[in-house]
């Protein structure tokens, strides 16, 4: 079963990713991706989602909930958390970084894709794209590697 999920922010300002007591705010963003893990680790990741979405204006707070539920059941039936890793990281501009990281479960991986602004006051998650299937989020990378071995 594949399930894709795309949860867009356009203009979003979070004031921190990573606000809840549970989750520190890192000072850049592969710390928010740590902390954000850390909680997938403890069979938190509705929190860990939850807290992603909670801070901003524009996601209301019952629909971060229901998103985060939902993010909670189908990353339950992965199995037990093994590890992550961080796959791509890409500087877009110097305000404006981009993190694909694959978490290992037990049963199969899961790709997030986490993007981050810093408008000067810090980095805040304003695009978050999540797959159970890797080849989907590495799609054009795959395509790319098929053109170069002809």
């Amino acid at each position: 079963m594949t399930k894709r999920f795309l949860i867009l922010t356009p203009i979003l300002v979070l004031t921190g990713f990573l606000a809840s007591p549970a989750l520190a705010q890192g000072p850049n963003p592969q710390k928010q991706v740590e902390d954000f893990y850390k909680l997938c680790e403890q069979g938190k990741a509705n929190e860990a989602l939850e807290a992603a979405l909670s801070t901003s204006e524009t996601v209301k707070e019952a629909d971060a909930k229901r998103v985060a539920a939902a993010f909670g059941q189908m990353v339950g039936t992965m199995g037990d958390f093994l590890d992550y890793e961080i796959v791509n990281e890409v500087a877009v501009t110097k305000r404006v970084t981009v993190l694909r990281c694959v978490a290992h479960f037990d049963k199969q991986p899961f790709v997030n894709e986490f993007t981050f602004f810093n408008p000067g006051d810090g980095w805040r998650i304003v695009h978050l794209r999540y797959d159970a299937n890797p080849a989907t989020m590495f799609q054009p990378d795959i395509a790319r590697e098929v053109t170069q071995q002809r």
